[in-house]
């Protein structure tokens, strides 16, 4: 008895493989992975996430992808409960003041503060603060009434906020050391009934005094013998529910906004940190955050309401030098408060034997950042581990501090991965969700959420902002129980601590790909010499650029293009910056934090040893011109057109306008060959003088031509009665609070701003024009769906974009384009706009998204929007393509278009699934493959080494595939640009995009690099000639015209190289949709986009005309071949694997009959002679009337062999059989046979 034993397996060929079988009524299968990526109890986690996800799609096979639970009921309630067991009976019903009046009583000669050299007492600081309370009370200081504080950093300052507490209000800290323009910002928003300063910052005052808030000086504080009393809060009403506070932070508009605490939050965390860190009366508490920082709150309150002595670090002191150290010996503090960046900065001097006190600390409390692994680690190699233990704190001031916090103690507190930010705090919950707001599994990444008794009132004065941060927790099981959306991301680790992953706006697409500034940053400071790194993605004209910015080690000499080099290795192309900028130190907030909004812009992009300044006319204006489109500082003589980030496409916009302002016609194909700056602008000024006019504004009227494009979508929209297949749809899921209103005048505005949107088709006596309308409103239709649940939502939302997408305009009317408006919730809706292709094309796209944005925000903001006028509109450029300007500026390109495309095949030779119907069908199927990112990385190394961009070698290849799928050499590939070759179209609206077909003569003997060099020459041809409109060429050419398929091409293929339009609207998430309606316009498309995980393959393709397994079976060979032109580039195409080794065995199989081997070593007439002697008489040969059975045609057959051989037939001999159909004929068959012979038939009807 045979029983399988288990493979035992010490490698894994992937990260992660799941194989799974049918056993009986069950499922089964193995998980094997990597080891030294994955633990097991990870994917022992995922495999249950697997199953239950499975159990409810059987459940509900109706329900949408994102409403499927993956945990279970245990799981699920682990994650929102059991990590979040926090909850402590504290006498949270106090106010901040009493818990430091009762120290006050209790030790009054105790020090309370420490501030260069002088002491403070606890009575001394309780009798200031309450005679200044008196004199805020008499000024009309009260509960929830703001008072501002503008005092230097001292005891006053403690005593300025306990006097504001003790007489009811909520202090506003203004630190002297910030701008002027925050100060009265702050000042103006929390308009506070009174101003407390101090006469040495009579200089800040002045700056504030447009403000109109009286002024009270604390250093002219009233006498009495009642300041050792304390002032009832009952007198005056004064609960824990009222103000403590209101902290202003950075605001995502630009303008901070001020958080409002309240007295019962503050007294939470007093207890909660006093346990975290165990605090006590003999503590020594360094102080060092400016008091308009929110972590000073942690510093002060919790060490006075324990009759602690808090140690306030000077003023001047705000790096870690020996200054530092020396008030660390001065003061020995116990604990010790510092800013990230700060201890960073520390970490790498002790790590170097530097800036050591002669005692440590017991402890340091480290937050307002995240905190990177290699700098703890460094701490506890270094004298300071084992010593001083890290505290690592997390909490947005929206949570009163902090939220979250873990210890590190030694070297063995470690964690293999980056540091986690720890467990909430006592009477804290955190919750990671994802963006249908539910609980995400332990290790998956979601928005952090924090509730409990910490989460802050809301923002003073921005009700929309509160309701859109500060939301209902659903999970708090407790009536108005609210939580703070961080806007951080995080994710659960098994032992119920948090892991930080930075926040949602550091993360960023560069060209498409998303990634992570904190992953490049690690990145650049593993990289030798690297002190600190931080990297900033910079919006320029050529789209987002990377910059990283360094600070090097002690004695270290760094250089950009060795960092590069580093970096090139480690990360994709698109992940490594494209400028690094040397710092002698990272500039910090006052608060303490990298201060990246004073990070300087880089000098120059590229990597260019020696810079060389433009020199003369040419120089100076090409230079400028690629300074402004590709986002460049300065651009020099030796620098590179593509190195600096140029594409193909940005190649088309330099030399359109570089030949309109020099006056010359300029060739694409001079910038690739010659895309150096100094080189190519010689070129262009050796180019003979043609003038090139702008595009001229023409009248409006009732008759105003349509373009060629335009002029062919209303053709087919007539042929067919009004049709969808051109229809342009987009469907967006919002997230937050929608204001439809705004939302509708903005359309309205966008529709005013572009004519074409506004544009009408009407027929005069046969003949099709473009009428502009004054005025045209896009009506939003409103459908609520709040009443169903998440499944039939999901179905709904796909049977509503299906609708829309599919329905026709009326090309009469407009405008043409439609919005509707999905209500899933109160904050979560799904838009659904469509345009018509005549009026609009993928770059008007980009450009609706970008300006509905700003037409949005504008008017949320009540100002005019940041938008230039627009010097023509689309009509314009339709009349413009008709007049003798355009029609000259044709001629060349066409009469090129005329010879490169005489004699095209009508139609493709692709082997097709079905019969091609007699009309077309734009149903489509598609198949979504991917290259990963090495092979991504490869290609694009490839392409530059031989001169071509990413996008000609895709191409080349992918014709290279149609030739042999179809046996043909001559093929035609048709590829879309974006037809705005003149600047003043770049921002209009409209239909402008056109087809090239790309002709390709590809031959099996072709070796790669020359295929390559020839698609280069296609490509660069065709670019340089792109002006003439497909449609025009159509009219010339006049290939055989059918309903069946396109003309000209019906194959296309498209690299997506450029970044999308992200709509970004105030307080708003958007996240795209699938827009309905699948439908194709070619044959087959491929459309290859660059993205984080490497190359996206998209093979879209007409289902009335392919299987899946074709264009499956197409997709991997194309992939094979890639696969060899990195390897063997000088290779023949007749040399080439076009099958896998599977394909390739499943062929071999298809062309062989079944193995049989039964008969194969018996000859015929032995066969014979055994059938006649098993059945005789049974019949053999039957003709006419005559038969014989089986023993006669043996023996007659026998009786003329012998016959043969006697006169002379042998073995291999020929002889030759002239007889007419008879039994005969079958004797004398068999009787060649026996006697050894072949015989030869000879039929006697031939001449």
């Amino acid at each position: 008895e045979l029983e399988p034993l288990p493979e035992a397996r010490v490698t894994s060929h992937f990260d992660l493989s799941l194989a799974l079988h049918e056993d009986g009524d069950a499922i089964a299968g193995e998980l094997e992975y990597a080891s030294d990526l994955f633990e097991p109890a990870t994917l022992r986690r995922w495999l249950g996430y697997f199953e239950c996800m499975l159990g409810e799609m059987a459940r509900d096979d109706q329900a949408s992808i994102g409403a499927l639970p993956m945990m279970d009921a245990v799981e699920r309630d682990n994650i929102l409960r059991g990590f979040n067991d926090t909850r402590r009976a504290w006498p949270t019903a106090m106010l901040v003041h009493r818990l430091f009046e009762a120290q006050a009583a209790r030790v009054p000669t105790r020090t309370a503060i420490l501030f260069e050299g002088r002491a403070v007492d606890y009575a001394t600081l309780n009798g200031q603060a309450n005679r200044l309370a008196r004199r805020l009370r008499g000024a009309g200081v009260g509960p929830d009434c703001r008072v501002a504080l503008c005092l230097r950093r001292g005891p006053a300052m403690v005593v300025g906020m306990l006097a504001v507490l003790k007489a009811g209000g909520a202090y506003v800290p203004l630190d002297p050391a910030h701008p002027p323009e925050r100060l009265l910002h702050v000042l103006e928003d929390s308009a506070p009934v009174a101003l407390l300063a101090e006469s040495a910052v009579a200089d800040v005052l002045v700056t504030l005094d447009g403000a109109g808030v009286p002024v009270i000086d604390i250093d002219e504080l009233p006498s009495g013998d009642d300041a050792a009393r304390d002032l009832d809060p009952a007198d005056f009403g004064l609960e824990p529910g009222h103000l403590a506070y209101v902290i202003y932070t950075s605001g995502s508009t630009g303008r901070p906004k001020g958080v409002m605490v309240e007295h019962r939050q503050v007294v939470n965390l007093i207890h909660a940190h006093r346990e975290i860190c165990g605090l006590h009366e003999a503590s020594r508490i360094l102080q060092f955050a400016t008091y308009a920082f929110d972590a000073s709150v942690e510093e002060i309150f919790p060490g006075l309401a324990i009759g602690a002595t808090l140690i306030v670090r000077p003023q001047e002191l705000v790096a870690p030098d020996q200054s530092f150290v020396d008030l660390l010996d001065a003061t020995q503090p116990d604990l010790v408060n510092l800013p990230t960046a700060f201890w960073h900065q520390w970490v790498q001097d002790v790590r170097e034997g530097r800036m050591l006190p002669a005692r440590w600390p017991g402890a340091v409390n480290v937050g307002g950042e995240k905190l990177e692994r290699h700098h703890l680690e460094a701490w506890m190699r270094s004298p300071a581990g084992g010593r001083a233990a890290v505290l690592n704190t997390y909490g947005p001031t929206e949570t009163t501090v902090n939220a979250t916090s873990m210890w590190f103690d030694g070297i063995d507190a470690l964690p293999a991965r980056d540091v986690p930010i720890g467990r909430p705090i006592p009477n804290a919950t955190a919750y990671v969700l994802d963006p249908m707001g539910q609980p995400v599994p332990v290790g998956v990444a979601g928005e952090l959420h924090v509730g409990g008794a910490g989460v802050a009132r809301g923002y003073l004065g921005r009700p929309e902002q509160s309701a859109e941060r500060f939301v209902a927790d659903p999970f708090a099981g407790e009536a108005g129980a609210r939580m703070y959306r961080t806007g951080d991301l995080a994710r659960w680790r098994a032992d119920g601590t948090l892991e930080y992953l930075g926040r949602n706006d550091l993360q960023v697409k560069i060209r498409g790909f998303r990634i992570e500034l904190g992953e490049i940053e690690v990145g650049l400071m593993d990289c030798a010499g690297v002190r600190e790194a931080v990297v900033e993605a910079r919006d320029t004209v050529a789209g987002k650029r990377l910059v990283g910015y360094v600070v090097p080690q002690a004695g270290a000499a760094l250089s950009a293009a060795t960092l590069r080099a580093a970096l090139s290795a480690r990360f994709s192309d698109y992940m490594v910056p494209s400028a690094i900028v040397q710092l002698e130190a990272l500039p910090t907030t006052p608060n303490g934090k990298i201060d990246r909004k004073a990070l300087p812009e880089p000098v120059q992009w590229s990597e260019a040893s020696a810079w060389e300044a433009p020199e003369g006319e040419f120089e100076t204006g090409i230079a400028s011109t690629w300074a402004r489109l590709l986002g460049c500082t300065r651009v020099g003589r030796d620098d590179h057109f593509f190195e600096l980030g140029g594409h193909s496409l940005l190649a088309t916009r330099v030399v359109g306008e570089v030949g309109r302002a020099f006056g010359r016609t300029v060739p694409l194909r001079m910038l690739f060959e010659q895309p150096g700056l100094r080189a190519f602008a010689a070129a262009v000024a050796a180019l003979p003088h043609s003038g090139q006019a702008r595009i001229p504004v023409v009248p409006r009227g009732d008759r105003l031509p349509l373009s060629f494009a335009q002029r062919r979508l209303w053709f087919i929209d007539r042929l067919e009665g009004g049709s969808a297949q051109y229809n342009m749809p987009i469907a967006l899921r919002v997230q937050g609070v929608l204001d439809e209103s705004r939302l509708g005048e903005a359309l309205d505005r966008l529709v005013e701003r572009h004519e074409a949107l506004r544009t009408a088709f009407v027929e005069i006596e046969g003949e099709a024009w473009q009428r502009v309308q004054d005025s045209a409103t896009v009506r939003i239709v409103r459908k609520d769906l709040r009443q169903l649940d998440a499944a039939a939502q999901a179905s709904r939302i796909a049977l509503e974009a299906e609708e829309e997408a599919s329905a026709p305009f009326d090309l009469t009317r407009a405008p043409l384009v439609r919005c509707t408006l999905l209500q899933l919730s109160g904050r979560v809706h799904v838009v659904l706009f469509t345009m018509h292709h005549i009026v609009s094309d993928g770059w008007s796209t980009g450009i609706l998204v970008r300006e509905l944005g700003e037409f949005f925000a504008a008017g949320l903001q009540d100002r005019q929007p940041d938008l230039p006028p627009l010097p023509v509109q689309y009509v314009d450029y339709a009349a413009w393509q008709h007049g003798d300007a355009a029609r000259g500026a044709f001629d060349e390109s066409l009469a090129f278009w005329m010879r490169q495309l005489d004699r095209l095949p009508d139609l493709h030779a692709l082997p097709l699934d079905k019969p091609r119907p007699t009309r077309q069908s734009y149903v489509a199927s598609r198949l979504d493959r991917t290259l990963d990112a090495d092979r991504l990385k490869a290609l694009a190394r490839l392409a530059e080494s031989s001169g071509v961009t990413l996008f000609m070698l895709l191409q080349t290849a992918f014709a290279a595939l149609l030739a042999r799928w179809s046996g043909e050499s001559d093929i035609v590939v048709g590829t879309p640009v974006a037809g705005r070759e003149q600047v003043e179209l770049e921002s209009v609206i409209g239909f402008f995009n056109n087809t090239l077909a790309c002709r390709f003569t590809v031959d099996d003997d072709t070796t790669l690099d020359a295929l390559l060099a020839h698609g280069r020459r296609v490509a660069l041809d065709a670019l340089a000639h792109q002006r003439t409109p497909f449609e025009l060429l159509v009219e010339q050419l006049r290939p055989a015209r059918s309903l069946a398929y396109n003309p000209l091409c019906q194959i296309k293929f498209v690299l997506q190289n450029h970044e999308s339009s992200a709509l970004v609207l105030p307080g708003l998430q958007f996240e795209v949709l699938p827009h309905g309606a699948d439908r194709v316009r070619f044959d087959l498309d491929l459309t290859a986009e660059e993205q984080a995980d490497g190359l996206a393959l998209a093979w879209t393709y007409k289902a009335s005309l392919f299987e899946a397994s074709s264009i499956e079976r197409m997709a991997r060979a194309y992939e094979a071949l890639l696969a060899q032109w990195l390897e063997r580039p000088q290779a023949r195409l007749d040399e080439l694997e076009w099958v896998d080794a599977a394909q390739s065995a499943s062929l071999r199989a298809l062309g062989r009959g079944a193995d049989s081997r039964a008969g194969r070593a018996q000859p015929l007439p032995r066969a014979l002679e055994a059938a006649a002697a098993r059945t005789p008489n049974a019949p053999a040969v039957r003709c006419g009337g005559v038969t014989l059975d089986h023993r006669e045609l043996d023996a007659k057959a026998n009786r003329l062999a012998h016959a043969l051989q006697e006169a002379g037939v042998q073995a291999g001999d020929r002889v030759g059989v002239h007889l007419e159909r008879s039994v005969e004929l079958m004797v004398a068959l068999l009787a060649c046979m026996k006697a050894g012979a072949a015989y030869v038939p000879l039929d006697h009807r031939q001449p």
